[in-house]
């Protein structure tokens, strides 16, 4: 398609210049401005998949996936290496490619099975927390407490967060509408209050102004409390050579013997006698050279070492405070501002909780197979690429259905209370109509009549996820 450039006839407006480049030209004919209308359809469903769905891009790494078998299977024939399978198709019989995708089934196995594992969590997990919460009222000191456990609200750190990060992108790719501009200024401000201090200890640490360094208080505080450098025995102007001698002695603590005295440039210089010996061959001025050497060396890794350390105390009690006064966690604080802290990802509370939370017995968290080729774990990195796993979690759920249906009908009075216990449990999983059989306790039966609560399921369920939200996230 021609692209007609108009800039030279109005403004130099991004916005303008793209619409111009966009317009049909008035001498094209009837069939050229189809043609021009169709390009510009395509492209605006390339930009649609690139820039939200992504499809095209898991195609593009699918086919990658299968040209690099192709190109081993080739390889593999050159080499004499391959077999023809049972279509006379040429594979190598060393294929990672092909272990590859027995991993990837088995990992949509594993995650659809974890999935559907959750699904009976939740209800399981109501119960509990509900017992919980009902013997933390009725006993005294709450002693089902440690029980309910809380995550950060419902939406979790992910949710929180969204007010302060512009960047954020809503289910991976909607504009983040919850953004309030006003708090994210009120929070970079106590940041840039709180790390003040801080600021002016840095600069004066890069600028190598040492006694700009030692008239940090909290810094001496530091290097008492963590190493033994006791401040309070020096005056001011003494700190720093105090802090130099102080290094020193932990330098030429390393070596041992007595201290051998040579000369070095306009004085002498000491040097113990275990470094004399490691270095035998050396002149003298080659040994002073390289005893100095290594002496620097320590002393600015040891200066580094100290201010990283003193930084990341630092920023760590500004990380608290600031969690404290916005009731937002420190690994969220220190995703959103520049803390130097490590930080993980950002907690999605309930949705985690569901989704991520291995509930299988004896399986580590986030288990999978690991692949061994690079188109195999790119392919991975797309949610395209678990949708099988979605299945095996739908499939698991119709089985219980089944399962509880026709156990429902048997004739051995526990095969039947457990279903029927399961259907009251799972009432919408299950299929279960909106009756339950009444049972009389002192003759320790049912009695063969039903009785039925008007939205009972709806309700059921309802109190399920409420009870559960409560549980994930102690809200």
């Amino acid at each position: 398609m021609e692209k007609v450039d108009y800039t030279n006839r109005i403004s130099n407006n991004r916005r303008n210049i793209e619409y111009a480049n966009t317009r049909v030209p008035e001498n094209y004919d009837r069939m050229q401005q189809g043609r021009h209308f169709l390009n510009q359809a395509k492209n605006k469903i390339k930009s649609f998949d690139r820039n939200v769905t992504g499809i095209g891009a898991f195609a593009n790494k699918g086919f990658d996936f299968l040209n690099a078998r192709k190109e081993n299977a080739q390889n593999a024939v050159k080499e004499g290496t391959s077999f023809k399978n049972m279509y006379g198709v040429d594979q190598a019989k060393d294929d990672p490619y092909k272990r590859d995708i027995f991993r990837w089934l088995g990992n949509n196995l594993y995650q659809g099975a974890e999935m559907f594992g959750d699904v009976g969590e939740m209800a399981l997990q109501s119960v509990g927390t509900a017992s919980a919460k009902l013997g933390n009222a009725v006993l005294p000191g709450s002693p089902f407490k440690e029980l309910i456990p809380g995550d950060r609200g419902v939406g979790g750190e992910y949710y929180e967060s969204l007010q302060y990060n512009p960047d954020a992108k809503l289910l991976g790719f909607l504009p983040n509408i919850l953004y309030n501009e006003e708090n994210r200024n009120k929070l970079d401000k106590s940041f840039a209050d709180a790390s003040k201090q801080q600021g002016y200890f840095e600069t004066a640490y890069r600028n190598n102004d040492w006694e700009g360094v030692m008239s940090d208080t909290n810094f001496l505080n530091h290097l008492r409390g963590q190493y033994g450098f006791d401040s309070d025995n020096f005056d001011s102007d003494k700190l720093v050579p105090a802090l130099g001698k102080f290094i020193v002695d932990d330098f030429e603590s390393q070596y041992d013997g007595e201290n051998q005295t040579f000369d070095f440039e306009d004085g002498t210089i000491d040097i113990p006698t275990s470094f004399i010996e490691s270095r035998k061959d050396y002149s003298n001025d080659e040994l002073t050279n390289s005893y100095m050497d290594e002496s620097k060396k320590f002393i600015n890794k040891k200066m580094n070492s100290l201010a990283n350390s003193y930084s990341n105390k630092s920023y760590g009690n500004i990380s608290s405070d600031l969690a404290d006064e916005y009731n937002l966690s420190e690994n969220t604080i220190n995703n959103l501002l520049p803390t130097g802290q490590e930080t993980d990802y950002l907690h999605m509370g309930l949705f985690d909780d569901f989704l991520a939370q291995n509930t299988m017995p004896f399986m580590s968290d986030n288990f999978q197979f690991d692949y061994e080729t690079p188109e195999a774990e790119s392919m991975a990195e797309s949610y395209y690429s678990h949708l099988p796993a979605l299945s095996v979690m739908s499939g698991g759920l119709g089985a219980v259905k089944r399962a509880s249906q026709l156990l429902s009908k048997s004739r051995n009075p526990y095969v039947k209370g457990t279903a029927d216990l399961t259907g009251n449990i799972f009432p919408n999983l299950t299929g279960k109509r909106n009756t339950f059989e009444t049972f009389n306790f002192p003759s320790g039966k049912f009695t063969g009549k039903t009785r039925a609560f008007p939205f009972r399921k709806q309700g059921q369920m309802g109190g399920i996820l409420g009870i559960n939200t409560y549980s994930e996230t102690g809200e």
